[in-house]
Protein backbone atom coordinates (compact mmCIF):
# COMPACT_ATOMS: atom_id res chain seq x y z
CA UNK A 1 0.00 0.00 0.00
CA UNK A 2 1.59 3.17 -0.96
CA UNK A 3 1.25 6.35 1.15
CA UNK A 4 -1.05 9.20 0.39
CA UNK A 5 0.66 12.24 -0.04
CA UNK A 6 -1.83 15.07 1.28
CA UNK A 7 -2.17 18.31 -0.64
CA UNK A 8 -2.17 21.91 -0.04
CA UNK A 9 -6.09 22.96 0.19
CA UNK A 10 -7.04 25.36 -2.46
CA UNK A 11 -8.30 28.65 -1.23
CA UNK A 12 -12.32 29.22 -1.24
CA UNK A 13 -12.82 31.44 -4.30
CA UNK A 14 -16.59 33.86 -4.30
CA UNK A 15 -17.38 37.11 -5.00
CA UNK A 16 -17.72 40.10 -2.04
CA UNK A 17 -21.56 39.41 -2.94
CA UNK A 18 -21.20 35.87 -2.27
CA UNK A 19 -19.46 36.22 1.17
CA UNK A 20 -22.27 34.71 3.01
CA UNK A 21 -21.79 31.30 1.22
CA UNK A 22 -18.24 30.91 2.50
CA UNK A 23 -18.96 27.85 4.88
CA UNK A 24 -17.62 26.92 8.37
CA UNK A 25 -14.27 25.28 8.86
CA UNK A 26 -12.78 27.58 5.70
CA UNK A 27 -9.22 28.74 6.36
CA UNK A 28 -8.45 30.03 3.19
CA UNK A 29 -10.64 32.79 1.07
CA UNK A 30 -10.02 34.41 -2.39
CA UNK A 31 -12.48 37.47 -3.16
CA UNK A 32 -12.98 38.95 -6.64
CA UNK A 33 -15.41 41.90 -7.05
CA UNK A 34 -17.14 39.82 -9.76
CA UNK A 35 -19.15 40.63 -13.07
CA UNK A 36 -21.75 42.79 -11.00
CA UNK A 37 -19.52 44.59 -8.91
CA UNK A 38 -21.12 45.63 -5.67
CA UNK A 39 -22.50 48.99 -4.16
CA UNK A 40 -22.29 48.62 -0.26
CA UNK A 41 -19.25 48.50 2.58
CA UNK A 42 -18.45 44.53 2.71
CA UNK A 43 -18.05 43.95 6.01
CA UNK A 44 -15.60 41.01 6.11
CA UNK A 45 -16.41 40.34 10.25
CA UNK A 46 -18.92 38.19 8.67
CA UNK A 47 -16.53 35.81 7.63
CA UNK A 48 -16.56 31.89 9.45
CA UNK A 49 -14.33 32.46 12.63
CA UNK A 50 -11.84 29.58 10.57
CA UNK A 51 -10.82 32.46 7.99
CA UNK A 52 -7.08 33.38 8.41
CA UNK A 53 -6.48 33.57 5.36
CA UNK A 54 -7.51 36.03 2.98
CA UNK A 55 -6.82 37.19 -0.16
CA UNK A 56 -8.86 40.02 -1.97
CA UNK A 57 -8.84 41.20 -5.66
CA UNK A 58 -9.67 43.84 -8.01
CA UNK A 59 -11.27 46.03 -5.21
CA UNK A 60 -11.61 49.67 -3.74
CA UNK A 61 -10.36 48.84 -0.72
CA UNK A 62 -9.19 50.67 2.45
CA UNK A 63 -7.66 49.21 5.64
CA UNK A 64 -8.90 52.10 7.94
CA UNK A 65 -12.76 52.11 6.50
CA UNK A 66 -13.23 48.12 5.60
CA UNK A 67 -13.64 45.89 8.89
CA UNK A 68 -11.04 43.19 8.54
CA UNK A 69 -11.31 40.17 11.01
CA UNK A 70 -9.46 40.98 13.98
CA UNK A 71 -7.88 37.22 14.16
CA UNK A 72 -6.83 37.53 10.96
CA UNK A 73 -3.28 36.09 10.27
CA UNK A 74 -2.66 36.66 6.05
CA UNK A 75 -3.72 39.65 3.86
CA UNK A 76 -3.09 39.55 0.15
CA UNK A 77 -4.19 42.88 -1.57
CA UNK A 78 -4.12 42.28 -5.33
CA UNK A 79 -4.90 45.25 -7.93
CA UNK A 80 -6.48 47.65 -5.20
CA UNK A 81 -7.65 51.18 -6.32
CA UNK A 82 -7.06 53.20 -2.79
CA UNK A 83 -3.74 55.14 -2.79
CA UNK A 84 -3.30 55.24 0.91
CA UNK A 85 -3.69 52.07 3.64
CA UNK A 86 -3.43 53.95 7.02
CA UNK A 87 -3.99 51.53 10.24
CA UNK A 88 -6.91 49.76 10.13
CA UNK A 89 -5.19 46.31 10.15
CA UNK A 90 -6.21 43.16 12.04
CA UNK A 91 -3.85 43.13 15.12
CA UNK A 92 -2.68 39.64 15.05
CA UNK A 93 -1.59 39.85 11.40
CA UNK A 94 1.34 38.44 10.61
CA UNK A 95 1.79 38.11 6.87
CA UNK A 96 0.57 40.81 4.36
CA UNK A 97 1.36 40.92 0.50
CA UNK A 98 0.21 43.94 -1.61
CA UNK A 99 0.65 44.15 -5.36
CA UNK A 100 -0.98 47.65 -6.33
CA UNK A 101 -0.48 50.34 -9.33
CA UNK A 102 -1.85 53.09 -7.21
CA UNK A 103 -0.68 52.84 -3.53
CA UNK A 104 0.86 55.71 -2.69
CA UNK A 105 1.39 55.37 1.40
CA UNK A 106 1.21 52.60 3.41
CA UNK A 107 1.29 52.90 7.00
CA UNK A 108 -0.34 52.18 10.61
CA UNK A 109 1.53 48.53 10.27
CA UNK A 110 0.65 46.05 13.67
CA UNK A 111 3.15 45.59 15.58
CA UNK A 112 2.35 41.51 15.18
CA UNK A 113 3.50 41.79 11.35
CA UNK A 114 6.21 39.85 10.70
CA UNK A 115 6.55 38.82 6.69
CA UNK A 116 5.87 41.99 4.52
CA UNK A 117 5.87 41.66 0.54
CA UNK A 118 5.57 44.63 -1.87
CA UNK A 119 5.57 44.10 -5.52
CA UNK A 120 4.45 46.21 -8.24
CA UNK A 121 3.82 49.26 -6.42
CA UNK A 122 5.25 51.68 -8.51
CA UNK A 123 3.79 54.81 -6.76
CA UNK A 124 4.84 53.79 -3.74
CA UNK A 125 6.36 56.97 -1.66
CA UNK A 126 5.92 56.07 1.80
CA UNK A 127 5.60 53.19 4.29
CA UNK A 128 5.44 53.61 7.86
CA UNK A 129 8.06 52.16 10.49
CA UNK A 130 7.88 48.56 10.93
CA UNK A 131 8.45 46.37 13.96
CA UNK A 132 11.88 46.04 15.51
CA UNK A 133 12.44 42.19 13.89
CA UNK A 134 10.89 40.79 11.06
CA UNK A 135 10.62 37.10 9.73
CA UNK A 136 10.75 38.34 5.51
CA UNK A 137 10.56 41.70 3.74
CA UNK A 138 10.36 41.55 -0.17
CA UNK A 139 10.12 45.14 -2.44
CA UNK A 140 9.75 44.31 -5.68
CA UNK A 141 9.58 46.89 -8.51
CA UNK A 142 8.79 50.19 -6.16
CA UNK A 143 10.49 52.36 -8.59
CA UNK A 144 9.67 55.71 -6.35
CA UNK A 145 10.04 54.73 -2.80
CA UNK A 146 13.55 56.37 -1.83
CA UNK A 147 13.03 56.62 2.17
CA UNK A 148 14.01 53.21 3.67
CA UNK A 149 13.78 54.03 7.29
CA UNK A 150 10.70 52.17 7.65
CA UNK A 151 13.31 48.69 7.86
CA UNK A 152 13.55 47.04 11.30
CA UNK A 153 15.99 48.10 13.84
CA UNK A 154 17.36 45.11 15.23
CA UNK A 155 16.90 41.70 12.22
CA UNK A 156 14.95 40.78 9.53
CA UNK A 157 15.67 37.18 8.25
CA UNK A 158 15.64 37.41 4.82
CA UNK A 159 15.08 40.47 2.83
CA UNK A 160 14.59 40.98 -0.78
CA UNK A 161 15.49 43.98 -2.79
CA UNK A 162 14.08 43.79 -6.89
CA UNK A 163 14.15 46.35 -9.59
CA UNK A 164 14.53 49.81 -7.22
CA UNK A 165 15.09 52.89 -8.96
CA UNK A 166 18.68 54.08 -10.67
CA UNK A 167 19.89 55.34 -7.41
CA UNK A 168 19.36 53.84 -3.94
CA UNK A 169 20.56 54.48 -0.66
CA UNK A 170 20.39 51.94 2.17
CA UNK A 171 21.73 53.45 4.70
CA UNK A 172 19.61 52.49 7.29
CA UNK A 173 19.40 48.53 7.26
CA UNK A 174 18.92 46.50 10.06
CA UNK A 175 21.67 45.88 12.27
CA UNK A 176 21.34 42.21 11.11
CA UNK A 177 20.15 40.23 7.98
CA UNK A 178 19.84 36.82 7.83
CA UNK A 179 20.12 36.37 4.18
CA UNK A 180 20.22 39.63 1.65
CA UNK A 181 19.19 39.42 -2.12
CA UNK A 182 19.65 42.15 -4.53
CA UNK A 183 18.35 41.88 -8.12
CA UNK A 184 18.25 44.07 -10.87
CA UNK A 185 19.14 47.36 -8.73
CA UNK A 186 21.94 48.68 -11.35
CA UNK A 187 23.11 51.16 -8.71
CA UNK A 188 23.37 50.68 -4.58
CA UNK A 189 24.51 53.77 -3.80
CA UNK A 190 25.07 53.75 0.09
CA UNK A 191 24.76 51.15 2.77
CA UNK A 192 25.00 50.51 6.45
CA UNK A 193 28.07 50.77 7.29
CA UNK A 194 27.06 48.88 10.74
CA UNK A 195 24.85 45.96 9.12
CA UNK A 196 26.01 42.22 9.23
CA UNK A 197 24.61 39.36 7.06
CA UNK A 198 24.50 36.24 8.90
CA UNK A 199 23.62 34.16 6.09
CA UNK A 200 24.23 34.21 2.17
CA UNK A 201 24.49 37.13 -0.20
CA UNK A 202 22.33 36.98 -3.22
CA UNK A 203 22.94 39.17 -6.33
CA UNK A 204 21.98 39.57 -9.84
CA UNK A 205 22.46 42.29 -12.00
CA UNK A 206 23.34 44.85 -9.23
CA UNK A 207 26.25 47.40 -8.49
CA UNK A 208 27.85 50.40 -6.68
CA UNK A 209 30.95 50.39 -4.53
CA UNK A 210 28.85 49.79 -1.19
CA UNK A 211 27.80 46.25 -2.68
CA UNK A 212 31.64 45.76 -3.25
CA UNK A 213 32.46 46.69 0.73
CA UNK A 214 29.38 44.93 1.43
CA UNK A 215 30.68 41.59 -0.29
CA UNK A 216 34.12 41.64 1.51
CA UNK A 217 32.05 41.11 5.28
CA UNK A 218 29.92 38.18 3.49
CA UNK A 219 30.97 34.17 4.05
CA UNK A 220 28.51 32.89 1.31
CA UNK A 221 28.60 34.67 -1.56
CA UNK A 222 25.80 33.99 -4.48
CA UNK A 223 26.32 35.58 -7.72
CA UNK A 224 23.40 35.29 -10.82
CA UNK A 225 24.54 36.70 -14.25
CA UNK A 226 28.04 38.58 -13.33
CA UNK A 227 31.01 39.36 -15.58
CA UNK A 228 33.44 38.54 -13.46
CA UNK A 229 35.83 40.20 -15.10
CA UNK A 230 34.69 43.48 -14.34
CA UNK A 231 34.02 42.25 -9.88
CA UNK A 232 36.23 40.79 -7.37
CA UNK A 233 35.71 37.90 -5.23
CA UNK A 234 37.17 38.84 -1.87
CA UNK A 235 38.80 36.52 0.24
CA UNK A 236 36.59 36.32 3.20
CA UNK A 237 34.38 34.64 0.93
CA UNK A 238 34.50 30.98 2.05
CA UNK A 239 31.18 29.43 -0.09
CA UNK A 240 30.37 30.73 -3.60
CA UNK A 241 27.94 30.11 -6.42
CA UNK A 242 28.05 31.24 -9.84
CA UNK A 243 24.96 30.86 -12.07
CA UNK A 244 25.16 31.98 -15.33
CA UNK A 245 28.38 34.16 -14.68
CA UNK A 246 31.79 34.02 -17.24
CA UNK A 247 34.57 33.47 -14.93
CA UNK A 248 38.21 31.92 -14.78
CA UNK A 249 39.08 29.69 -11.93
CA UNK A 250 41.88 31.81 -11.28
CA UNK A 251 39.34 34.39 -10.08
CA UNK A 252 37.95 32.20 -6.92
CA UNK A 253 39.57 32.93 -3.91
CA UNK A 254 42.02 31.00 -2.21
CA UNK A 255 40.62 29.77 0.52
CA UNK A 256 37.10 28.33 -0.82
CA UNK A 257 35.80 25.47 0.57
CA UNK A 258 32.48 24.91 -1.48
CA UNK A 259 31.51 26.07 -4.62
CA UNK A 260 28.88 25.37 -6.81
CA UNK A 261 28.90 26.06 -10.28
CA UNK A 262 25.24 26.08 -12.46
CA UNK A 263 24.69 27.32 -15.86
CA UNK A 264 28.00 28.20 -16.93
CA UNK A 265 31.00 27.32 -19.48
CA UNK A 266 34.20 26.67 -18.55
CA UNK A 267 36.72 24.93 -20.39
CA UNK A 268 38.26 23.11 -17.63
CA UNK A 269 38.89 22.97 -14.13
CA UNK A 270 42.16 23.90 -13.70
CA UNK A 271 43.41 26.07 -10.94
CA UNK A 272 40.16 25.61 -8.47
CA UNK A 273 41.09 26.46 -4.94
CA UNK A 274 43.02 23.48 -3.43
CA UNK A 275 41.40 23.62 -0.07
CA UNK A 276 37.96 23.43 -1.87
CA UNK A 277 35.99 20.59 0.35
CA UNK A 278 32.87 20.10 -1.85
CA UNK A 279 31.86 21.00 -5.48
CA UNK A 280 28.78 21.15 -7.25
CA UNK A 281 28.59 21.23 -11.10
CA UNK A 282 25.23 21.70 -12.67
CA UNK A 283 24.14 22.11 -16.08
CA UNK A 284 27.81 22.98 -17.89
CA UNK A 285 28.06 22.28 -21.35
CA UNK A 286 31.57 22.57 -23.27
CA UNK A 287 33.69 21.49 -20.29
CA UNK A 288 36.97 19.90 -21.82
CA UNK A 289 38.82 17.89 -18.98
CA UNK A 290 37.77 17.67 -15.12
CA UNK A 291 41.51 17.58 -14.59
CA UNK A 292 42.48 19.89 -11.98
CA UNK A 293 40.18 18.37 -9.11
CA UNK A 294 41.67 19.89 -5.76
CA UNK A 295 43.31 17.16 -3.40
CA UNK A 296 41.16 17.96 -0.57
CA UNK A 297 37.91 17.63 -2.41
CA UNK A 298 35.61 15.40 -0.52
CA UNK A 299 31.88 15.61 -1.80
CA UNK A 300 31.53 15.87 -5.71
CA UNK A 301 27.32 16.63 -7.43
CA UNK A 302 27.55 16.42 -11.04
CA UNK A 303 24.12 17.25 -13.05
CA UNK A 304 23.64 17.37 -16.70
CA UNK A 305 27.17 17.47 -18.00
CA UNK A 306 28.68 16.91 -21.23
CA UNK A 307 31.41 17.19 -22.10
CA UNK A 308 34.74 15.24 -20.22
CA UNK A 309 35.99 11.83 -20.10
CA UNK A 310 39.02 12.07 -17.80
CA UNK A 311 36.87 10.45 -14.82
CA UNK A 312 39.36 8.22 -13.28
CA UNK A 313 40.10 10.12 -9.69
CA UNK A 314 36.77 10.72 -9.16
CA UNK A 315 36.01 7.16 -8.11
CA UNK A 316 37.63 7.66 -5.23
CA UNK A 317 36.27 10.59 -3.41
CA UNK A 318 34.35 10.52 -0.76
CA UNK A 319 30.88 10.92 -1.77
CA UNK A 320 29.86 11.66 -5.10
CA UNK A 321 25.95 12.46 -6.51
CA UNK A 322 25.68 12.45 -10.32
CA UNK A 323 22.70 12.57 -12.91
CA UNK A 324 23.26 12.39 -16.59
CA UNK A 325 26.77 13.08 -17.31
CA UNK A 326 27.60 12.21 -21.61
CA UNK A 327 31.25 12.05 -22.51
CA UNK A 328 32.95 13.18 -25.85
CA UNK A 329 32.61 9.63 -27.45
CA UNK A 330 28.95 9.58 -26.82
CA UNK A 331 28.64 7.46 -23.21
CA UNK A 332 25.81 8.29 -21.00
CA UNK A 333 25.99 7.40 -17.39
CA UNK A 334 22.23 8.31 -15.68
CA UNK A 335 23.65 7.12 -12.25
CA UNK A 336 26.53 7.31 -9.74
CA UNK A 337 26.97 3.76 -9.43
CA UNK A 338 27.68 2.96 -12.94
CA UNK A 339 29.29 5.82 -13.37
CA UNK A 340 31.53 4.90 -10.61
CA UNK A 341 32.30 1.47 -11.76
CA UNK A 342 33.59 2.86 -15.34
CA UNK A 343 35.84 4.92 -13.77
CA UNK A 344 37.38 2.45 -11.06
CA UNK A 345 37.83 0.34 -14.07
CA UNK A 346 39.49 2.81 -16.16
CA UNK A 347 42.10 4.12 -13.28
CA UNK A 348 42.76 0.45 -13.04
CA UNK A 349 43.85 0.15 -16.87
CA UNK A 350 45.58 3.24 -17.05
CA UNK A 351 47.61 1.73 -14.12
CA UNK A 352 48.04 -1.89 -15.62
CA UNK A 353 51.46 -2.31 -16.18
CA UNK A 354 52.14 -2.83 -19.96
CA UNK A 355 52.58 -6.36 -21.18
Amino acid sequence: MTDVVPQRALPFRCTIRDMATVPDGITSIHLQEGRDGYDFVPDYRTLPRSVTTLRIDDVGFASERHSLPPWLQSLSLVNSREEHFLGGFPPELESLNILSYTLKVLDGLPASLRNLTLRGCEGLERIGPLPPVMDSIEISACSELRDFGFFPSESVRVLGLSDLSQDVALDKLPAEIGNLIIEFCPRITTLSESTRVTGYLWMRESHGDALTRLMSSVKDLRLKAYDLERETIPPSVKHLTLNQCSFETRQLPVGLESLTIVDCYPDDLIGLPEDLVSLKLIRLGGLESFAGIPPCLQHLVIKEVDGPEDFPRLAYLDSVEIDRVVTKDGTEYTDGESYLADSKCRAKSAQAPLS
